[in-house]
């Protein structure tokens, strides 16, 4: 067991919205050092309601108890655009570099990008989505989801 205590402040304007600006800063003890975690968020309409981009830059700096220091970024951004009032179009890139705090062990630097596309399609009884890749994975999986839901009765929600 190691020590983690982390207190910080967010600024925060939309949000939970589709157009959600952020910036906030963390601080405090972690394991054998001093963590500092920064992110920025900035969302907004490109040309109209339909289409929205986010893009988003988190670091930590970890500065061990010997003056060592450990920084680690990560940039994402998205483009969604809305087809309609029951599909939509997405996709995203995110990349990670640098030293992330440790966990069990010592800092290592890693570099790893991943991008990812979404399609989904709502109808009275059914959903669709097709995803390429794995928005979650740290590299890009070369996999296909297709997923198909229907609902027997009543629509979805009611």
């Amino acid at each position: 067991m190691r020590p983690f205590n982390q207190n910080g402040i967010n600024i925060d304007y939309l949000l939970n919205t589709a157009t959600q600006d952020s910036v906030g800063i963390q601080t405090g003890r972690f394991a054998d050092g001093q963590l500092v975690s920064t992110q920025r968020l900035a969302s907004f309409h490109l040309g109209g309601p339909r289409t929205t981009i986010s893009v988003r830059a988190d670091a930590t700096d970890w500065f061990w108890d010997n003056h060592t220091r450990a920084t680690q970024w990560l940039e994402r951004g998205s483009l969604t655009y809305t087809l309609g009032t029951d599909s939509s179009f997405s996709i995203g890139a995110r990349k990670i570099v640098g030293a992330s705090p440790p966990v069990g062990g010592l800092p290592q630097s890693i570099v790893g990008t991943n991008l990812s596309l979404a399609f989904s399609r709502r109808r009275k009884h059914d959903e669709f989505y097709f995803v390429y890749g794995d928005a979650s994975a740290f590299y890009t999986r070369p996999a296909a989801t297709l997923k198909i839901i229907h609902y027997f009765g009543a629509d979805k929600g009611t």
